[in-house]
């Protein structure tokens, strides 16, 4: 059985990466050269789903890179791991989920829209852009918000610098707002409905290893 090591801790916990690939070593947000350390102690597949890029230096593509040539499977997810895969699909690193496919085909993708605040031992202070606006769109498809309210919630939700997103600023500012009444009514079913998708996101990639590892090792005994 291979080294596994995943990333993550804010968009999904331990306890749900343990769940799915228990033989993983669950580490916090990846950050810069994190990776080099796994070369040297020998992890061969490599999750990444959160990482810091504020309070340290975010890991690189070129890392990625190095990792990847020397023969490491990479996967990206959710997060900084889907910003990542989608610059680095073309050289191996794979790329899971509906916020990858969504910052590979949109070319004007901001990193701040995946950007949240969270304190060790507090929890996560903020909602990241990219969970509201795929949260509010659901519900627009499903016909339980409409479309030109959760467009504007959308606009209001991008201009708060990501260290302020969250529904408290959102439903301050919507109160001023000529149709605050309804559109707080909105806010809410977001609130109450909406799926995160970068939890959903890192659950696929989970689960997307967890079935690679049951080929390989099926493979692996027809040999034998």
């Amino acid at each position: 059985m291979p080294k596994i090591k995943i990333y993550a801790g804010l968009s999904v916990s331990e306890k749900i990466v343990k769940k799915y690939l228990p033989q993983a070593q669950f580490s916090k947000p990846i950050k810069r050269n994190d990776l080099y350390d796994d070369l040297k102690n020998g992890v061969q597949v490599i999750g990444i789903i959160d990482g810091e890029f504020l309070q340290s230096l975010s890991v690189s593509p070129t890392e990625i890179h190095d990792v990847l040539r020397c023969g490491v499977s990479v996967y990206g997810a959710s997060s900084m791991g889907a910003m990542r895969a989608a610059e680095l699909s073309e050289y191996g690193m794979v790329g899971c989920g509906e916020i990858f496919e969504h910052i590979q085909s949109d070319s004007y993708f901001r990193d701040d829209k995946l950007g949240q605040i969270y304190f060790e031992g507090m929890g996560i202070e903020s909602i990241p852009f990219v969970d509201f606006y795929m949260g509010a769109k659901g519900l627009v498809r499903r016909g339980v918000v409409s479309k030109a309210h959760a467009n504007l919630l959308i606009e209001v939700y991008l201009d708060l610098h990501f260290s302020r997103r969250n529904f408290s600023s959102l439903e301050a500012i919507v109160r001023k707002h000529a149709n605050g009444a309804k559109l707080l009514i909105s806010v809410k079913k977001i609130r109450n409905q909406m799926v995160y998708q970068k939890r959903a996101d890192g659950i696929s990639l989970l689960k997307h290893i967890a079935k690679n590892l049951a080929l390989h090792d099926k493979q692996l005994r027809l040999l034998f």
